[in-house]
This record gives C-alpha cells, structure tokens and sequence, in this order.
C-alpha cells in the first residue's frame, strides 16, 4: 500500500471511528427508549426523562465549555495535559457540589436522591474525561466503553421485565454512568498520576482554577447556547405537558437531532478544506451540501415516521413531521457559513447568534406550548433555526488582518 493510499485510510478510520463514537449516545437512547415504551409505557419513559433533563440542564453549566476549552491549551501546551485537566476539574467543583446538595434539598424519595448523586458524578467524571478522547483520537475506546454502558442498560432492562419501575432505571442509568467513567478514568490513570516536568512556568497563572473558569467563559456560552437553541423546547414541554406526551416529544426530538448530528458528520472529511477554500468554492459547496441536505432529510423524515410508527407504536400528527423536516433542513442551510466564520475568527458572532436563537426558543416554547402543544414546541424550535440561519448569514465576513 502507497504511503498516500495508507493516510487516505488511517484518515478514513479515524473519520469513521469518531462519526461512530459521536451517535453511540443517541443510539443508546433510542434503543433505551425503545425497550421502555415497548415493554412499558410513553408514561414511564416521560418519567425518566424529567431526570434526564434535570441532569442536562445541570451539566450544561458544570461542563463550563471544558472540552473545547482544554482542547485548545492541550494544543498549546501538550507538555502539561495533566496540570490542565486537573485545574479544571477542581475548578468545576463547586459548581458539581452545588448541585449535589439540590438534589438533596430536593422533593424526591431518598433512594432516587442517591441514585442521582451517583449518577451525576459519573457523568462529571465521565464528562471530564471525554476531552482526554478527543485529544488522544481513541475514538475506538470510547465506542467499547459506550457499548459497555448501553449493554447494562438495555440488559437490565431486558432482565427486570415487569418488575421495572422509574427508581430502577434512574438506578441502571447511575450505574451504567459510574462504571463508564471508571473505566475511562482507569484507561488514563497512569498519563494522569505520572508527574508534571518541571520547569520554570510550573506557575503560570494560565493553569490557576479561577484563570480556567474566566477563560473558559466563551466556550461555556456556545455550548450553554447550543443547549437552550436544540433543548429548550423540551425543557418546557417537561413543564407544561403530561409524562406521556414528554415521553413521545423526548423520542422525536432525539431523532431529529440525530440527523442534525449526521449533517455535521457529512462535512467532517472536508474540514480542513473548508478553512482553505475561497469564497467561490465555499458557496458552490454550500449549494451542493444544502441541496444534498433536502434529499437526505426527505429520507431520514420518512424513516423516522416509520420508525416511531411501526416500533415505538404512537402516532404523531402530519403538522409535526412537516415542521421537523424543515427544523433538519434549516440546519444545512447555515453549517458552512459557520465554518466560514470561525476560519475568520468570528466565532464570537457564531455564539451570539445562537443565544439569540436559544432565548428565542425558550421564551417561544413558554408562548405556544400551553395553546399547540408539541407542534408548538417544535414550531418555537424551527423558529429559532430560522433566526440562527438569517443572523449567519446577515453576518458579513471581516477581514483577518482585524481579527
């Protein structure tokens, strides 16, 4: 094999690999969500997912943009992972410990507060680790520990068969998430116990806790916006609407969501030429990967109605599929103008837009929610798309050297 054919195929894998390991998430959650609503009922899987979403919630904040954040000083400075990745756990801390103590001061049973404690610090150990991942491309440890998890839940579910109930699964979720994050950890144990190099910047004051929280502050507001733009909705149907319709929306969502996450796949073998590519052939493509995105989302709707239809075994209304078509087409429309952005060092535009976006799709699901009900959840969310796409591409591309 020509040397060209072998990184054509190492760079193929690795693409692969990590397009894997970013769906294994939410095809755990189909699958879980299958099993409950198959086995039991919508109501019992709406159940779960008022903790699911307590929980998301919560980690949107402690996550405080680490991953994005510590893949940038990794980068910078590779000598002193270690001393980074424990700066910001502690410095995260808090935050996790103030949410610990919610969910003790909390109005739930005793057994349910132990079992979310649990959980959520798996998922914040698991959450920290995750960066380790991304850095290192060990994408194929991250698919066996994700398997490990969803073969707990999906096997006790199977186990338990009637005798399941909501305590038991928040109960499997905390333990499938506790042995996650034990796993990862022990797989790092020996890089993150081995001793910093010394040298002369062992004080810099970049590596400080409060340093990381005030420099992370950026990326925790794109990713706190990219939470209220893709979640909101459902956050406040958690609110307004009945455990079985939660439920039925909770599955939905996450398929439309799912291809939202195929569309930026799409575009991942093509990353590193999107940021040398000309104003041109950035719109040309742009054409191509829109007109590619109507025709794959045509596809993916029809599959997911028969999907929800034929597995799950609910129907939803015509008016919500239509919506949740143009809600996964929109997203094409803008993935590269935001690629063109951030090359220009405008991802401070990207963000603003996408809060923008957020706090419309929050304060528009609280509005239409009570009088449409789901459609109008989802109506609020395609709304905020249409504002995200418009504001991006309003945005005029500035010149580098006024970056």
């Amino acid at each position: 094999m020509s040397l060209t054919k072998s990184k054509y195929f190492q760079r193929t894998k690795l693409i692969t690999l990590g397009g894997i390991s970013s769906i294994f998430p939410a095809v755990t959650s189909a699958l879980t969500s299958y099993l409950i609503i198959a086995k039991h009922s919508a109501q019992m899987w709406g159940e779960v997912v008022a903790y699911l979403v307590i929980l998301e919630i919560a980690f949107s904040i402690i996550s405080w943009g680490n991953r994005p954040f510590l893949l940038r000083e990794f980068s910078i400075n590779p000598s002193n992972i270690t001393r980074l990745w424990v700066s910001s756990l502690k410095s995260r801390m808090p935050v996790l410990l103030l949410f610990l103590t919610l969910i003790l001061l909390w109005d739930f049973s005793g057994i349910i507060k132990i079992w979310l404690v649990v959980w959520a610090l798996g998922r914040f150990l698991y959450q920290s680790c995750e960066v380790l991942v991304q850095y290192n491309r060990h994408f194929t440890l991250s698919i066996m520990v994700e398997a490990m998890g969803l073969i707990i839940l999906a096997g006790g579910i199977l186990f338990l068969g009637e005798k399941l109930t909501v305590q038991l699964i928040v109960m499997l979720f905390a333990v499938a998430m506790g042995l996650k994050a034990i796993a990862l950890l022990s797989s790092y144990a020996m890089d993150l116990l081995r001793p910093a190099p010394q040298n002369n910047e062992s004080g810099n004051p970049n590596w400080s806790s409060r340093h990381q929280l005030v420099a992370a502050f950026p990326f925790f507001l794109v990713g706190f916006a990219g939470m209220l733009q893709s979640r909101a909705d459902l956050y406040i149907v958690s609110i307004f609407m009945d455990k079985v319709t939660l439920g039925q929306y909770h599955v939905y969502l996450s398929f439309l969501i799912f291809s939202q996450v195929f569309a930026s796949i799409l575009l991942r073998p093509y990353a590193k030429n999107l940021m040398r590519l000309g104003t041109s052939s950035m719109r040309k493509l742009a054409i191509q990967y829109i007109s590619a995105g109507i025709a794959i989302t045509l596809v993916s709707t029809v599959a997911i109605y028969l999907v929800i239809a034929l597995f799950y075994g609910f129907q939803l209304s015509f008016l919500l599929y239509v919506i949740g078509y143009f809600y996964v087409v929109i997203y094409y429309t803008y993935q590269i103008k935001a690629y063109e952005l951030g090359r220009n060092y405008q991802q401070k535009d990207v963000a603003t837009f996408g809060l923008v976006a957020g706090v419309i799709n929050l304060v528009g699901s609280y509005l239409l929610i009570p009088i449409f009900s789901i459609e109008g959840a989802l109506g609020a969310s395609l709304l905020s798309q249409v504002v995200m796409a418009l504001g991006l591409h309003l945005q005029p591309i500035r010149d580098k050297s006024n970056k």
